[in-house]
């Protein structure tokens, strides 16, 4: 009987992580899937327990991408997985989204623009895949949804996955998220409209990126990271990490 870190999974079976999911599985416009073992799109490592970074460790885990702000990184730091697990904090959105003034004074849409015209960070985050041990990476912001979406979707398109099933990764989030009691509690009882908006997993959210992608790049994720100053080696060697 094969154990539990050989599996293929959906969502990962975590104590202290709740949003960690795999892009494994997933059909590509070659007559392919993408690989499991490959990537996670995860919320923060923050509770993470001692069976949690085993299993990680198991799964194949030998890279990390925190995307949250440096300060958000500080304050609530990842649980340690090992010596040999590379690390790196670049963060396509500097601001903490989960502050009150954020969520009452721009809409989603303002935020997903501002990621998608930070050209250096995605530069230096292709780059930080390409040149990761070989493995799977991890990648996570501070719940899963927004900056790891974002993520996700790039990997996932460059490796030939269609508009739907990066929909489809993203949608999730939010009731994934609802296994935490603050979450569930606070969006039940407290949350304004405008906050919904930000802690909500919408389609059209995620859906607005895409239209600017579609609108100014052909819906060519190539070239959107090509204006990023990601060469074709990096993303030739990111998508293999996918695929082969």
């Amino acid at each position: 009987m094969a154990e539990a870190w050989e599996l293929n999974w959906q969502r990962l079976p975590l104590e202290g992580v709740v949003n960690a999911r795999e892009l494994g599985g997933y059909p590509t416009s070659d007559g392919v899937q993408t690989r499991y073992h490959r990537f996670i799109r995860s919320d923060a490592l923050v509770g993470a327990t001692a069976a949690d970074v085993e299993f990680l460790r198991k799964y194949g885990v030998r890279a990390v991408i925190d995307l949250r702000g440096a300060k958000e990184a500080a304050g609530r730091p990842d649980a340690f997985l090992g010596d040999d697990v590379v690390t790196a904090n670049i963060s396509p959105f500097e601001v903490n989204m989960a502050g009150t003034e954020m969520q009452e004074s721009v809409p989603a849409s303002w935020v997903y623009d501002r990621m998608f015209e930070n050209r250096d960070a995605w530069k230096r985050i292709f780059e930080f895949i390409a040149t990761a041990p070989e493995g799977c990476v991890l990648f996570h912001c501070a719940v899963g949804k927004d900056r790891t979406g974002i993520l996700a979707t790039i990997l996932m398109l460059l490796a030939g996955c269609d508009r739907w099933d990066c929909l489809s990764s993203y949608v999730p989030s939010r009731v994934n998220l609802m296994r935490l009691p603050f979450f569930h509690d606070f969006w039940d009882k407290e949350c304004t409209d405008s906050e919904r908006e930000h802690y909500d997993s919408r389609a059209s959210t995620l859906g607005h990126w895409l239209d600017r992608l579609d609108d100014e790049f052909d819906g060519d994720v190539r070239s959107y990271l090509s204006w990023c100053g990601v060469s074709r080696e990096t993303m030739n060697a990111v998508r293999a990490r996918l695929l082969d």
